[in-house]
């Protein structure tokens, strides 16, 4: 015997119909009674009798209707199993990144995919606070981002690539346009928008006073509500010059005078080789920004 007259003996019992077991498994009619003839032949009695229900199991059908599902509920999952195994071998790499790709990333896994056939890379969205269980829960096998203290304490390995700089965006007309840098003073009474994500980047603590202040949002803000906010002047936000290049126009912007923040790869230190050869040709193209132009490599 073997599975597909398995399969199809229980789609007879389970849908009292020849008929409707066939088109179920796309069968013509005698292509699938085929199939439990020859079985039946093959077991040397007989698995299904009609009755004024339709056609039923005998009572040896019965016993091995059972024994049928659940050889084939084995079946199925180690079928599931040899995919996972399989894909495993096909090397998926998946990246944690925040919104979507900068252009360096893009280009570095369209250049390393046409190189090895058998590597497959995608991206999912994940938030820097949002990481470290997704680490644990084994989301992706890459984060892109900044430093994070948390992340640090979790043992992960992190590869610098490039630094990137903050700065303020507003409403024009507002007065910190006449401003060539922006300080944590000139933002003493204005609404900030900066989100949690900011307490965990070590260039920052400095400024872990300010970030702790009323004045400052540090809950989830969704970017439309922000948006809106900064261009009626009701509040200002922080951006790195790779996000601003999604929102401005319309807002105006100036650079803080904190120091530029460290971005790289956090991945584990046991990653295999799929995932190293995916960090090495990250890193040969991580000295370029948002644009793909060249930048400035962190130290």
């Amino acid at each position: 015997m073997n599975e597909d007259q398995m399969r199809s003996f229980i789609d007879v019992v389970d849908t009292g119909s020849i008929n409707k077991a066939a088109r179920r498994q796309h069968l013509s009619v005698p292509s699938l009674a085929q199939r439990v003839t020859s079985l039946e032949h093959e077991l040397g009695f007989e698995l299904l009798e009609r009755g004024p229900r339709g056609t039923v199991a005998t009572e040896a059908g019965r016993c091995l209707y059972h024994a049928f599902a659940e050889a084939l509920a084995i079946i199925d999952a180690a079928k599931e199993r040899g995919r996972a195994l399989a894909a495993r071998r096909a090397r998926l790499v998946s990246i944690g990144i925040w919104g979507r790709a900068a252009k360096f990333m893009t280009d570095a896994v369209e250049e390393l995919t046409a190189r090895d056939e058998t590597l497959r890379v995608d991206f999912v969205s994940t938030s820097l606070m949002a990481a470290p269980k997704d680490f644990e829960d084994r989301a992706f096998d890459i984060f892109y981002s900044c430093r994070c203290t948390t992340l640090d304490a979790m043992g992960l390995e992190f590869v610098p690539l490039h630094k990137q700089q903050h700065v303020c965006v507003f409403a024009p007309g507002n007065p910190l346009e006449r401003l060539e840098t922006v300080s944590m003073d000139d933002l003493a009474r204005t609404v900030v928008y900066a989100g949690a994500d900011y307490r965990e980047i070590p260039e920052l603590q400095p400024y872990a006073a300010f970030f702790a202040s009323d004045s400052v949002i540090k809950e989830s803000i969704f970017p439309e509500k922000l948006l809106i906010d900064c261009l009626q002047n009701r509040a200002v936000a922080f951006y790195t010059l790779q996000t601003c290049a999604r929102v401005c126009p319309p807002l105006s912007m100036r650079p803080m005078d904190w120091p530029p923040v460290v971005y790289g790869l956090y991945l584990r230190k046991n990653a295999g080789y799929a995932v190293r050869a995916c960090v090495e040709a990250l890193t040969a193209h991580g000295g370029k920004d948002a644009w793909g132009r060249e930048g400035a490599a962190a130290s």
